[in-house]
């Protein structure tokens, strides 16, 4: 009996232990004690632009997987339209397999084409012979099938068109996204297409439409996936024009002016992509609830718990003071600095658990969105601009070629000293921010 009441005693203090601990976890948390959101998130939430300008592009790009012969402007039309309705009625703003499957008269209507030129996704960060690779496939299976020129003629329309500024209002982490993929793919069949037609000539045009189009996503994109989408483009087309540079044996005056005009350096605004941050924390403030959510890795247990000690406004003023307030001002800097600065917020944000306000919020924060590394990806692009037009100074100058590269104003973006130049694999280039990947081009 005695040893009885002692077990009993033990379980009693145990259990008073474990209840006082959960209080001490759970109480701060109760909604009732949620922060209020920041000022200045409301205020820079409040500067995106409306969807609705003249010439946007977006509603094309929304509806670009539709049927053909279905309108794809009043396709993406209607799906936005869906995708507010939704999120008006309290719902995810996504779409059933359905849904979208009515709304675009099918599914899956450009897989047979993408399966013949697999190349058309290649990705060039990693790869650089995405051109040759694409090319090779055109050129083993040359007629393009009906879906495909369809595809294309509707590509032709929407790179003519002036704007493309995405609907954030609607997004949250369930809404589907444009078909920049589909879109990027329908540009580069397009350049081998023309380059097989006219040749070198073709593919300079061809490119010259395309990256003017890119550009213009890159300065009107409200989203970071938008801008790191035109960033891709615009670094297939350099590498493109590159392989293509070296297999002219001259490059005429008419050309040459030409390419000079594609290869513009990005301007300091186009670099900074800090308004993109804007949608990215409207996103966050109207899904606070999902959030934490969306960034955890953790099991459905862990995110369980982790939830009960979290608080949404909380989390969400922590997550812009932590990661994206600093990206504002890391945005705007020359690569040089940007380098120096960036190593910094590599870093894992440093967690007391000591407190337990927020305790979880604070958990799942602790491993920052990678945000300077996309960063890092336009000043890797800026470099590769400049490494295309070193090549051309190169293609055309009588000097060596380090003479050449030692005379030129085109510099590394990072330390703003020459390009590194291999004599033995005859490449120029410069480490990109990301040492996992390569930046650099073939001289010949």
């Amino acid at each position: 009996m005695f040893k009885n009441n002692a077990v009993l005693k033990w379980f009693t203090r145990v259990g008073a232990i474990l209840i006082g601990a959960m209080a001490i976890l759970l109480v701060p948390n109760l909604s009732v004690f949620d922060a209020e959101l920041l000022p200045e998130i409301q205020t820079r939430t409040a500067t995106l632009a409306e969807p609705d300008v003249a010439g946007n592009a977006l509603s094309d790009v929304y509806g670009l997987a539709s049927a053909t012969g279905m309108d794809a402007a009043e396709v993406g039309s209607a799906l936005l339209e869906a995708l507010h309705a939704k999120k008006a009625g309290g719902l995810p703003a996504s779409l059933t397999a359905q849904e979208a499957k009515t709304l675009n008269g099918g599914q899956n209507l450009d897989k047979a084409w993408q399966a013949k030129y697999p190349a058309a996704s290649c990705n060039s960060r990693s790869n650089l012979d995405c051109f040759y690779e694409l090319r090779a496939q055109i050129t083993e299976t040359p007629q393009l099938d009906a879906r495909l020129l369809s595809q294309l003629n509707r590509y032709d329309l929407i790179i003519s068109k002036e704007h493309f500024v995405e609907d954030v209002y609607v997004l949250d982490y369930t809404s589907p996204l444009p078909h920049y993929g589909l879109l990027m793919q329908l540009g580069r069949i397009r350049a081998i297409q023309e380059f097989q037609r006219f040749g070198f000539a073709g593919l300079v045009e061809s490119s010259r439409i395309d990256m003017a189009f890119w550009r213009m996503v890159l300065a009107d994109s409200q989203t970071v996936i938008g801008k790191m989408v035109a960033q891709a483009a615009l670094r297939w087309h350099l590498y493109s024009l590159s392989h293509a540079i070296n297999e002219e044996p001259v490059v005429g005056d008419q050309q040459r002016t030409h390419l000079r005009q594609i290869l513009q350096p990005l301007s300091r605004d186009e670099l900074d992509i800090s308004e993109a941050f804007n949608a990215e924390l409207l996103t966050v403030v109207e899904n606070s609830d999902d959030f934490l959510k969306y960034l955890a890795a953790q099991s459905t247990l862990n995110g369980f718990l982790l939830s009960l000690m979290s608080q949404p406004v909380a989390s969400v003023n922590l997550y812009y003071r932590s990661s994206l307030l600093p990206m504002y001002g890391v945005s705007k800097l020359s690569g040089r600095a940007f380098l120096a600065e960036a190593k910094r917020f590599r870093k894992n944000n440093k967690l007391s658990y000591l407190n337990p306000y927020n305790l979880g919020g604070r958990i799942t924060l602790q491993n920052p969105w990678p945000l300077v590394d996309y960063l890092g990806r336009l000043h890797d692009l800026s470099g590769i601009y400049s490494l295309v037009s070193l090549q051309l100074e190169i293609k055309s100058s009588t000097a060596s070629v380090q003479d050449a590269i030692a005379g030129s104003s085109f510099k590394n973006p990072y330390t703003e000293k020459p390009f590194s130049y291999d004599d033995v694999n005859h490449t120029l280039g410069f480490d990109c921010f990301n040492n996992r990947i390569v930046c650099e081009v073939v001289v010949r």
